[in-house]
């Protein structure tokens, strides 16, 4: 469907780049798609949470995965990678579907969520596009007490990949939903049910059994990543809940449909490799700091940090490398100005890197400085109270995936799983001082300085 795409600025230079490259393959990702998660790569390239793709159902007639957007975001249609046909697990077969199929779309209220946009989906849609995806998964070593074990081997799947093109543009903007129904699964006397890709991920932790892959409000932090999901008319057998009741839970399957968004085609398109933004200095005493910013999804080998005094030339700056996105620098002396400055590195050969951010002065005078705008994730991501005592509440509007804390002199203390948006940490067992919270969600980790009394 092409009447989005003749008209206005999606005719512009470049647009044949971006849009309806029909039997091609993307690479990885694309900078059309809008995800809530998509941590493939960075589990392809790293041994933190592994992600895995496979086939899935939602249980329900309508199955609604959770988005964030900090700015109005101009959705033009949705993509996604699945087969999309029916399947009988009685007959073994692809069947045609009992009733139409829709790809959906649903703006969220703080008590209600109402469906913006649905596109009727073709079982025999052309297919012949893909998507080429890579991450890790488990080995699949077993004992009877743990199920995933070991380090994850890596994987590369060519996904299918089909397009749905809107008439007309929907904007949403904070939380919304997007998803598939699933009707025909839900009313026919058959065994229906999409062969739907899907995120599977993180059961490659020690000690994660079958039974812990459930459903729950809070996630399961020890076996999985588990995702904020609808599920209207859910329909699996549970005996709390009627077969249409509307099941508001974290999921641990997170389906791969996501909205196709409106982007810059007078450019062409190039590997991504952002600026650092939130930079932060703050004065630990003694002529030290600590020099601390976010950490974007794409920014996986590290950091190059540069510093000097007022007046020096950058070319006489030092530099010092950093894997993690905070460094602390001490020798630095009262009543003298400085600069710094970082770039990140997004490939192992140093050949995408991101441009310096700003340069910005400092001093010791300064407790704490605060070096660039706030970003959008720093900005909607909170700690409260702050400082606090026995306990602290950790909110974002994305999904925090993980935690780590660091003590004032940058040791990493502990690491712990969350998937949700919010999440209570215990603080009794700490002594009263500074510490680095790292707060990790799908648009990258921002580091929050958390005050023990």
């Amino acid at each position: 469907m092409l009447l989005l795409l003749s008209a206005g600025t999606l005719q512009a230079q470049y647009s044949h780049l971006y849009y309806h490259r029909t039997g091609d393959t993307i690479q990885y990702d694309s900078p059309i798609y809008y995800h809530g998660w998509w941590g493939f790569e960075e589990s392809y390239h790293s041994r933190g949470r592994t992600a895995v793709i496979m086939g899935g159902g939602p249980y329900a007639k309508e199955l609604l995965s959770y988005h964030f957007t900090p700015a109005p975001l101009e959705v033009i249609g949705v993509a996604t990678a699945t087969l999309l046909r029916p399947w009988d697990q009685l007959t073994q077969s692809f069947v045609p579907p009992t009733r139409q199929e829709y790809l959906l779309i649903y703006e969220a209220t703080p008590d209600s969520v109402f469906k913006v946009a649905e596109y009727p989906i073709d079982p025999y849609a052309d297919t012949s596009r893909h998507i080429h995806v890579r991450g890790r998964m488990h080995r699949g070593n077993e004992t009877s007490d743990t199920s995933r074990c070991c380090d994850g081997i890596r994987w590369d799947h060519l996904v299918p990949l089909t397009e749905y093109y809107f008439d007309s543009p929907v904007t949403v903007y904070d939380s919304f939903y997007v998803g598939y129904s699933d009707y025909s699964a839900a009313t026919s006397p058959l065994c229906l049910s999409y062969s739907q890709w899907g995120a599977y991920t993180d059961h490659a932790r020690k000690g994660c059994r079958w039974e812990d892959e459930e459903d729950s409000q809070s996630g399961n932090a020890i076996c999985d990543l588990s995702w904020p999901t609808i599920r209207i008319g859910y329909s699996y057998p549970v005996a709390s809940l009627d077969a249409n009741d509307t099941l508001y839970a974290n999921f641990h399957w997170i389906p791969l449909v996501f909205p196709i968004i409106r982007v810059d085609t007078t450019v062409p398109p190039a590997q991504y490799c952002p600026p650092v933004e939130n930079l932060r200095v703050e004065n630990l005493g003694g002529g030290t700091v600590q020099i601390s910013w976010d950490a974007h999804p794409d920014h996986r080998y590290g950091y190059d940090v540069q510093t000097g005094s007022v007046g020096q030339p950058t070319s006489a700056w030092t530099t010092r490398y950093s894997e993690q996105n905070f460094i602390q620098i001490d020798g630095l002396q009262a009543g003298r100005g400085y600069y710094v400055r970082v770039r990140g590195f997004c490939d192992a050969e140093e050949i995408d890197i991101s441009d310096w951010c700003q340069a910005v002065g400092f001093t010791l005078e300064d407790s704490t400085t605060a070096i660039l705008q706030p970003s959008a994730l720093s900005q909607h991501t909170t700690l409260h109270p702050n400082p606090a005592t026995g306990s602290v509440a950790v909110s974002s509007d994305y999904v925090i995936l993980s935690l780590d804390l660091y003590d004032a002199a940058g040791r990493h203390l502990w690491n712990q799983p969350v998937g949700s948006q919010h999440i209570s940490i215990d603080l009794s067992a700490l002594p009263a001082g500074r510490y680095l919270l790292m707060v990790s969600t799908p648009a990258g980790t921002t580091p929050k300085a958390l005050i023990k009394q």
